[in-house]
């Protein structure tokens, strides 16, 4: 199976997937790197995502791992935690 794999953290070192190759990750996401120890990096997972799944070749499969930082940053009901819960 082909896929594409990066980490977030080193995310300024890969290309784009295939529909995309000259442009970098960072360009296509549209955010810079983000720290492991922040909410930015699930975001940045996310917003990776949504673009692998509207790339013309579409993944079969798709895997994305974000932290759990914010879990043990915030508690469920604070303010912090509730900006990274869908509405």
């Amino acid at each position: 199976m082909k896929g594409i794999c990066f980490s977030p953290e080193k995310a300024d070192e890969a290309t784009a997937w295939p529909r995309t190759a000259s442009t970098s990750v960072l360009e296509l996401v549209g955010m810079p790197v983000p720290s492991v120890y922040s909410a930015a990096l699930s975001e940045f997972v996310f917003a990776a995502g949504v673009e692998a799944d509207g790339a013309r070749t579409r993944p079969d499969v798709m895997y994305l791992s974000t932290t759990d930082y914010v879990q043990h940053k915030h508690a469920p009901a604070r303010a912090g935690a509730q900006r990274l819960l869908p509405r």
